[in-house]
């Protein structure tokens, strides 16, 4: 069973940056007001929110892979009435990598079925999608990035199953 890292233990470990972990602690403290600003920017669709896993998976994909991936990429896949904000997306390789927390992935009904429809939605635009938790991340950094690099070994020796836009 994996064990949960504190962002103590993370940062001890060599995980995280001292940035993250900073804005691992601060999220921590969980106020009020910031929850107050979260749910807003929530409610407003706004893109700006970073985690603190998402970021610590961004940085480990960017030292891998350099420049073969962006942060937060904003497509408008046909028959979507607005553009998707993808967490971390390669367009040459038509991948998306989605860090799905509990907060903004399924805590809500609506949430979840604008969620699927979005997911849905990119599939049939060619694109793959791969969802990760923070507990995978913090957990076992190595196993995600062996999925990733599957799902771009994939892509490379199925030329042709995949149309390329």
């Amino acid at each position: 069973m994996p064990h949960r890292l504190s962002a103590d233990e993370a940062l001890k470990a060599g995980l995280i940056t001292a940035t993250v972990h900073a804005e691992m602690k601060q999220a921590e403290k969980g106020s009020a007001k910031s929850k107050t600003r979260r749910r807003q920017s929530r409610s407003r669709g706004a893109t700006g929110s970073v985690s603190p896993p998402q970021k610590l998976l961004f940085d480990a994909i960017e030292q891998r892979w350099p420049s073969r991936f962006t942060w937060e990429l904003s497509v408008k896949p046909p028959g979507a009435t607005r553009a998707y904000s993808l967490d971390v997306a390669s367009v040459d390789d038509r991948l998306c990598i989605e860090m799905d927390g509990w907060q903004y992935h399924g805590k809500h009904k609506g949430d979840f079925q604008r969620d699927r429809i979005r997911q849905n939605r990119l599939c049939l635009d060619g694109w793959r999608i791969l969802r990760f938790f923070p507990g995978q991340v913090y957990a076992d950094m190595n196993a995600v990035l062996e999925q990733i690099e599957t799902a771009l070994a994939w892509r490379k020796s199925t030329t042709g199953l995949v149309q390329d836009l």
